[in-house]
């Protein structure tokens, strides 16, 4: 697999992992049933743009606790399917828990098979949550016991998802990660925080290991990247791809003024998002730039409250990827 050094630290990243990787809503129907063709149509969109690495299924912006063993299997299967091998996969395996939080045994026994699922169908990287587990008891323990559960079931990479939405007892520690990420097949994080000192604490405790970083703060990529992450996971991968590709490609380069004006842009465009749900808004900007998706989540369409600010969301988004558009 083709890898990639950091400027700062020197460490040889596979490519999968660094860069861009857009978090994908997930396309519905009126009835909320799967569009294939909406998933079918953001691939392309994403790859047209030339600023995205891999893409990532099943997410959290794409609102993962919503669906079921099959579903996950579906999505899995058209994404890679149209990815093509032109761009990567990563999917999220995490057990079921469209019915609620499954048992502890159960939630172990769906991520295995879901994994296992991705693997065969071609994925590039299974992307897994450790909340599913029970907080009871020795969590450290059961938390790498369940990663070398994982690592012992597959060989592609595994991606430790902590999304903002991670209760706290499972945070990762510096302590467990250093132990977890000497798993081969355990290859990555991706962390959503701003704090500098707790990302960098992960960032060092996982240094020594063919294990690589993944900011889950757009924010923060340029710090981020500084301290040794290899890309970013965020709404705004979806939507001003160009962007946040700027702000990788100028800090490899070694270009820092251009990648702190890049990462101004960010920062600046995100807080268009501020008030609104994500999945909403950006399905309706990709749906106005001709991607077969509709602008619905798993059981509503756009709320009318959002609507009079969409013409400047879009508006905002398109000023802010124009100076960044390549050829």
């Amino acid at each position: 697999m083709k890898t990639i050094k950091n400027l700062v630290t020197g460490k040889e990243m596979p490519e999968f992992l660094t860069g861009v990787i857009a978090p994908m809503f997930t396309p519905c129907n009126e009835d909320g049933s799967l569009d294939e063709e909406g998933i079918r149509s953001y691939i392309q969109w994403l790859k047209g743009t030339g600023a995205v690495t891999s893409i990532f299924v099943r997410s959290g912006v794409g609102k993962m606790l919503l669906f079921s063993m099959d579903e996950v299997r579906e999505i899995a299967r058209v994404a890679i399917d149209e990815a093509a091998g032109d761009i990567y996969v990563m999917v999220g395996t995490s057990g079921d828990f469209s019915g609620g939080k499954p048992r502890e045994d159960k939630y172990i026994e769906q991520t295995v098979e879901l994994s296992q699922f991705a693997q065969d169908q071609g994925a590039d990287g299974a992307v897994v949550v450790s909340f599913g587990m029970d907080p009871l008891g020795n969590l450290d323990e059961k938390v790498k016991k369940f990663y070398e559960r994982l690592n012992d079931s597959v060989q592609i990479p595994i991606i430790i998802y902590q999304p903002g939405m991670t209760p706290a007892p499972f945070l990762m520690k510096p302590e467990v990660l250093e132990t977890v990420s000497a798993l081969p097949n355990v290859r990555g994080m991706k962390f959503s925080t701003d704090d500098m000192k707790r990302f960098g604490d992960l960032c060092a405790a996982s240094l020594d290991q063919d294990f690589t970083m993944i900011s889950g703060a757009e924010t923060s990529f340029l710090p981020a990247l500084s301290l040794g992450a290899g890309g970013v996971i965020g709404e705004g991968c979806n939507t001003y791809p160009q962007v946040l590709r700027a702000v990788f490609d100028s800090f490899m380069s070694g270009d820092l003024g251009a990648a702190a004006r890049a990462q101004a842009t960010v920062n600046r465009t995100l807080a268009v998002w501020s008030g609104m749900d994500s999945a909403l808004v950006g399905k309706t900007y990709l749906a106005s730039k001709g991607v077969k998706i509709k602008p619905i989540l798993r059981r509503r369409k756009v709320d009318v409250d959002i609507e009079p600010r969409l013409d400047a969301f879009e508006k905002a988004i398109d000023s802010a990827v124009e100076p960044f558009k390549k050829g």
